[in-house]
């Protein structure tokens, strides 16, 4: 068992120093992609949920779900996670550090149900599940970092939620060149054509 956590360990360590490639090891699996998102997402309402004494995740979830946005000036950022047979999982296990700020899990879904579900609270392998944050809206990149100080994992920087004005003024700059260069390339394909 030491010798997983030494090598998750290594594995993430040397992924932090390098350009960010998913999907990544974590220590309940995989994380297998992410995406801010400001595009209202599908709830389990508590409050409908407590009124129906419905309180297994997983049970009669059409009459309690409600469709919510993220807060004014806040983005939703969802983790897709590949959970491994015999490991698990739970809401509270991870935050998002953004500028030295850390925002918890707000809820978890099973990837093939719709419904973010705060009834949800942990779930073991093997299974594909949804981590959603609300993060501040114009937050660039993030960190995911372990909440617990004696799991041996490294947070996985690097998490681009949107690109800077330096980014976008490169990426701009290089389709400009590429635009560049297709114009020169298309008169001279021209011309050998014509002759």
């Amino acid at each position: 068992m030491t010798r997983i956590f030494l090598f998750l360990f290594a594995a993430l360590l040397a992924l932090s120093l390098c350009a960010l490639d998913l999907p990544l090891p974590i220590h309940a699996g995989r994380l297998e992609s992410y995406e801010r998102s400001l595009a209202a997402q599908s709830f389990i309402s508590q409050e409908k949920a407590v009124q129906n004494k419905t309180f297994e995740a997983g049970l009669d979830n059409e009459a309690l779900r409600e469709s919510r946005s993220p807060d004014e000036e806040q983005a939703f950022v969802i983790f897709k996670v590949s959970v491994l047979p015999q490991r698990s999982i739970s809401r509270f296990d991870y935050e998002l550090v953004i500028e030295g700020r850390a925002y918890k899990c707000q809820s978890m879904a099973l990837a093939n149900q719709p419904d973010f579900d705060f009834r949800l609270l942990e779930t073991t392998g093997p299974q594909e599940l949804l981590l959603l944050f609300s993060v501040p809206e114009k937050a660039k990149s993030a960190s995911l970092r372990s909440r617990f100080a004696q799991l041996p994992m490294p947070a996985i920087s690097g998490l681009t939620l949107q690109e800077t004005e330096e980014s976008a003024e490169t990426d701009d700059k290089a389709s400009e060149d590429k635009a560049e260069d297709n114009e020169k390339k298309t008169p001279e394909t021209e011309t050998e054509t014509d002759q």
